[in-house]
């Protein structure tokens, strides 16, 4: 039973995982970045 709910689970990421834009995604990675190193501390 509990296989049978490990592979609901990785089915049901694989799909959502589709639906991610790889350009739109990485845009939001660097913007955080960029925002986080805003506000580190200097050295």
């Amino acid at each position: 039973m509990s296989e049978k709910l490990d592979r609901l689970k990785r089915g049901r990421l694989a799909r959502e995982c589709a639906k991610l834009d790889p350009v739109e995604e990485r845009e939001l990675a660097e913007d955080g970045i960029e925002e986080d190193a805003e506000n580190w501390p200097e050295y």
